[in-house]
């Protein structure tokens, strides 16, 4: 539609300019079931109060409860900050404790449990036959689309965000890691874990089988052991490289090591002799018990003692020495010397300033002061945060109260900060869109792989290293005075940049303004008739995966308040953007936005209602979302 072209180039520009000025001042800046998480809740009347109606006092109390939806959830809904304004951060907090968590629920595990695996099966529905068992259940698609459309959907929504912060810390699946059931119950363990304890879910993660597979810990005979695994245990998901104050900080301003080469030795012989659980299918009729098991992913590693350490170790009586000044004997067997490797960093002080500042920076700010550092780390230490937590070491609710109500997080004053605040994480930005409008629909695939979402340069699950895609010291790009860390910059070029954009655009308005959104894939090779895809014999559509729904996103719930183009984007800016938004920015936004007018409902005869089934109040949203989303201040979570 040409009328709306200027404003889109507009926005482009409006997009790089505000992201230009909040980076260089600003520093770093449900239901379980599957089949109900496609569509949002209407929200409740307090939430879609008319914005002519709310006061100074009322557009804080929005960003407010903005902010912690921000940092908790991935992304504010209407219902979700009616929620919090009236429980406060704290009982909301609490009230997110008591939620079940929802579940991932695709790949089949008969893929390893038959000869031939997708050639040899017959568990096809009629829809979705064996040309497309090896996608949905030999890869990470099925997951990341159920991902997506529970984050958007459930309401477990801490849970699921904790579950993501804890993925991007113990990194265990990546690029390379196939095998859909496996993947589902490897994700599913931070989520049913987020809230218990960091030591549990370490233990866990360090068992599983996706997790060996990806780090070299499974089927690792001890006689000439692999090492990696071990060594990224200490470096990454432990007690770090570097010796740490309470604080977070290096220990005398230099990086001391945490442990010796030959401990990390000692911890790839501690992990020795795991191999997968029992229930692959083999030829063989008979196996050797000492031997390792064939692939299968239904559970944790198991151990055989017969492939742990190196027998001429354990004949000369040799000892194991593990952080913490813990030894072990060599001829321990598999299960006693890995529960003693983690024993041993579960003694260690540094673990508690190393995982907490990196929650805090995956939930709230890159970077935390050392005051903040120490609180946090106090309540992974003592397992209590005020009456919070069951006062064990790593409690993760004691952890999550305190990084979440901690002053740095809640008091608006730190948004003044040029040091506080982080880039939203493409994911973040990508959900926050469909969770800002109640009723939008989506089946995941736009923000999957060989899609617009895989642009922005993070697919969820698939990190190309045990690194993740960001590394939590990264440094802030271009002129960094203060030595600011921002780890999302590194997957934030200029390509992404326009990627983010394009994101946008393309939900906003390519598809949106041929009033259908966008269409469910048909099945491969079938072309639509008459918009539709052709019908199985049962008479329902043969879409491409039994997930397809397409995406559409629903403004209906925005459009009674786009009468007043000034109260609509103040209001926006509040509730979507934490009141981010600086005074110029959002007088620009509403000039722009104030282009339609109800004669633009006329124009060329109509063609605006007739054609692209939309209005003038719809089209007012629709850029509005667009601009503000497009803004620096807003693409900056703080």
């Amino acid at each position: 539609m040409k009328k709306i072209l200027p404003g889109r180039i507009r926005a482009i520009c409006l997009s790089s300019s505000l992201l230009s000025l909040c980076l260089a001042g600003c520093g770093s800046g449900s239901n379980s079931n599957d089949s109900n998480q496609n569509k949002q809740a209407a929200p409740p009347p307090m939430a879609a109060a008319v914005a002519t109606s709310l006061g100074a006092a009322d557009l804080q109390s929005l960003a407010d409860a903005s902010r912690l939806m921000h940092q908790a959830t991935f992304g504010p809904t209407l219902a979700g900050i009616a929620d919090i304004q009236q429980l406060g951060a704290r009982q909301w907090i609490m009230k997110q404790f008591t939620l079940v968590p929802t579940q991932y629920t695709v790949g089949n595990e008969f893929i390893d449990k038959v000869a031939g695996g997708c050639a040899g099966g017959s568990n096809f529905d009629e829809h979705y036959t064996a040309e497309h068992c090896g996608r949905d259940n030999m890869t990470s698609d099925p997951l990341v689309w159920e991902f997506y459309r529970q984050a958007i959907n459930a309401d477990d929504q801490l849970r699921g965000r904790v579950a993501l912060a804890l993925s991007e810390i113990l990194v265990g699946m990546g690029e390379d890691s196939d095998h859909t059931y496996g993947l589902r119950i490897h994700q599913q363990i931070f989520r049913d874990q987020a809230f218990g304890n960091y030591f549990d879910i370490l233990r866990a993660f360090s068992l599983s089988p996706v997790t060996g597979d990806f780090i070299n810990s499974v089927n690792n005979d001890g006689v000439d052991p692999n090492q990696n695994y071990g060594r990224e245990f200490l470096q990454l998901f432990s007690v770090g490289p570097c010796l740490l104050n309470h604080d977070g900080s290096l220990q005398q301003n230099k990086c001391k090591q945490t442990y010796t080469e030959e401990i990390a030795l000692n911890y790839a012989y501690a992990f020795s002799g795991m191999t997968y659980p029992a229930g692959g299918y083999s030829r063989y009729t008979i196996r050797n018990p000492n031997s390792w098991n064939n692939s299968y992913y239904g559970g944790p590693m198991i151990f055989i003692d017969a492939k742990h350490d190196d027998p001429a170790a354990i004949a000369r009586g040799d000892k194991r020495l593990l952080v913490s000044d813990m030894t072990i004997p060599a001829s321990r067997n598999a299960k006693q010397a890995f529960d003693a490797a983690l024993q041993a960093v579960q003694s260690h002080p540094n673990v508690s300033p190393f995982i907490s500042k990196q929650l805090i920076q995956r939930l709230v700010t890159s970077n935390p002061k050392p005051s903040y550092v120490s609180r946090v780390a106090d309540a992974f230490d003592s397992g209590k945060f005020g009456d919070i937590g069951a006062g064990k070491r790593g409690d993760m609710r004691a952890v999550i109260a305190a990084i979440l109500l901690d002053p740095e997080a809640r008091d608006p004053a730190s948004t003044a900060d040029p040091s506080f605040g982080k880039l939203k994480e493409p994911i973040m930005f990508m959900t926050s869109l469909l969770r800002a409008l109640p009723g939008s629909v989506t089946d995941g695939r736009q923000m999957g792989r060989h899609s617009v979402g895989e642009d922005l340069g993070q697919l969820v699950f698939d990190s190309p290293t045990v690194f993740n895609f960001f590394k939590p010291d990264a440094p802030l790009p271009g002129s960094n005075p203060n030595n600011l860390v921002g780890p999302e910059f590194e997957i934030n070029g200029s390509n992404e940049l326009i990627s983010r954009a394009n994101f946008d655009n393309y939900l906003i308005f390519s598809q949106y303004n041929e009033g259908e959104g966008i269409l469910p894939n048909c099945d491969t090779g079938l072309k639509r008739k008459d918009g539709n895809c052709p019908l199985a014999a049962d008479g329902q559509p043969r879409y491409n995966s039994p997930w397809d729904l397409g995406t559409r996103l629903e403004y209906k719930n925005l459009v009674t308040q786009a009468a007043d183009a000034n109260s609509l984007v103040r209001w926006m800016n509040a509730a979507f953007a934490a009141g981010s938004l600086p005074e110029a920015d959002i007088k620009t936004i509403v000039d722009a936005i104030s282009k339609w007018t109800p004669a633009s409902d006329t124009a060329n005869n109509g063609k605006l209602v007739k054609t692209y089934k939309s209005d003038y109040l719809t089209e007012r949203v629709k850029l509005a979302l667009y601009l503000i989303r497009k803004s620096g201040y807003y693409q900056i979570q703080r």
